[in-house]
């Protein structure tokens, strides 16, 4: 799947982007799913930290890439590890919005 990292995360209303914890720039798919990938959440043997690592490298180098299958399932059951519903779900909406139906949709 061709997935764009620089997709920014709208609101619960969709009417403003989210920011960064920074407060400065608005929050990405990018970002979120890095910070999953770099936390201590999920698989911990020493060679799913080198896939994690490698993956977020990956990112930060290219924000449009094709990505596994797999590899969005990680992403997304990490994202549910470590964020709220709003992330979670805008998350699923980008990476596998079949999962969602018609919930969420406008």
């Amino acid at each position: 799947m061709q997935v764009d990292f620089n997709r920014t995360f709208k609101n619960l209303k969709k009417t403003e982007n989210i920011k960064e914890p920074d407060g400065q720039n608005d929050l990405t798919l990018g970002f979120v799913v890095t910070e999953a990938l770099m936390s201590g959440a999920g698989d911990q043997s020493g060679a799913a930290k080198i896939k994690k690592f490698n993956l977020a490298l990956q990112i930060e180098k290219t924000s449009v890439q094709e990505i596994t299958s797999d590899n969005i399932k990680m992403f997304i059951d990490l994202v549910e590890k470590l964020f709220g519903p709003l992330i979670y779900v805008r998350v699923i909406e980008y990476l596998d919005p079949d999962r969602l139906g018609n919930k969420t949709k406008d």
